[in-house]
């Protein structure tokens, strides 16, 4: 009986990080059988294209990784970077797959890279990945991604139908949502729980209407979390959303961060009253809304209905 091996690498600093990487997989060489790999970039360390590649070379010697974890808080991986990670990503049986970086240098070719990587795994059940843009140093810059790259993204995304768990966060990146959204409900996926979360980047009504639109295609989906803070979405877009969610009969997990959405007020506040009071296995609530145009009066409406319905969990910060 084989043994599942597990390892977990924190890279502290550059110094001797390949040597150190490399003694670890020759030592994993003689065991074959490595099952779940995380690589950890803390602290100060800037992760830069070489290193990234050459550490990547050497785990496409492990065929049977089926959980795959990235984070890398300061990096400048760029389009060839994140070319080599797609083709380790593309020959592993993945179940479950995390990336988490912030202030890449990634682009456009970089982001499709990664798609076309994603949409060949046919067993992947948990997928989540995070992007940010935010600036902590002289080399860090923005991503240059643009819609049509994240839309490559949510297409790849659309063609997974073992996927169980979604999580996708885009913080500072313009535009993203407007592309990204829509393509997530264009086909039935298996989803149980999605988390979407983009921030500062000028989400619309059209494509969150595009994407409440199809939204009943997520049948299975029970847990359901939107943050779209600092979006430009106005009551019109958000009630739609609302109205579809409140038909979505397995839902019982909601958790919506409207925090500075200044466009949103009393429609939207109707369509949320109106689905707490109505749905009927909606167990756990939690709406932040500081920064919108709800009133006192519309926000205790919306309280009120706590002491009418069993609750497992409401909260409400303003």
């Amino acid at each position: 009986l084989k043994t599942r091996i597990s390892a977990k690498i924190n890279f502290l600093n550059e110094v001797n990080s390949l040597n150190f990487a490399e003694n670890i997989f020759q030592e994993f060489c003689k065991i074959n059988n490595l099952y779940e790999l995380s690589l950890i970039f803390q602290g100060g360390f800037l992760l830069k294209d070489d290193l990234f590649s050459r550490i990547l070379s050497r785990i496409q010697h492990f065929k049977h990784i089926r959980s795959f974890v990235l984070l890398a808080n300061r990096n400048i991986i760029s389009d060839s970077g994140f070319s080599h990670l797609g083709l380790l990503i593309k020959c592993l049986p993945l179940v479950y797959l995390r990336l988490e970086l912030a202030s890449s240098a990634i682009r456009n070719a970089g982001m499709k890279a990664l798609a076309e990587s994603i949409r060949g795994l046919n067993q992947l059940q948990n997928l989540i990945i995070r992007f940010s843009a935010e600036i902590s140093g002289p080399y860090i810059r923005f991503p240059m991604i643009t819609g049509e790259a994240t839309q490559h993204l949510a297409n790849a995304i659309s063609t997974l139908t073992t996927l169980n768990t979604l999580q996708l966060e885009f913080h500072r990146c313009p535009n993203v949502a407007n592309f990204t959204m829509p393509y997530l409900t264009r086909s039935q996926l298996s989803l149980t729980y999605l988390d979407l979360s983009f921030t500062s980047t000028s989400l619309k009504d059209v494509a969150l209407s595009k994407f409440s639109k199809n939204l009943s295609r997520l049948s299975k989906l029970s847990m359901f979390k939107l943050n779209i803070q600092s979006g430009s979405i106005t009551d019109d877009g958000l009630s739609k959303l609302i109205e579809s969610l409140t038909k979505m009969e397995k839902l019982s997990v909601l958790e919506l961060n409207l925090q500075f959405c200044d466009q949103i007020a009393n429609q939207s506040a109707k369509a949320i009253e109106s689905l707490l009071e109505s749905h009927p296995h909606l167990t756990e609530f939690k709406l932040q809304c500081r920064g919108t145009n709800f009133t006192e009066s519309q926000i205790g409406s919306i309280q009120d209905i706590r002491s009418k319905r069993n609750f497992q969990s409401f909260l409400i910060e303003e």
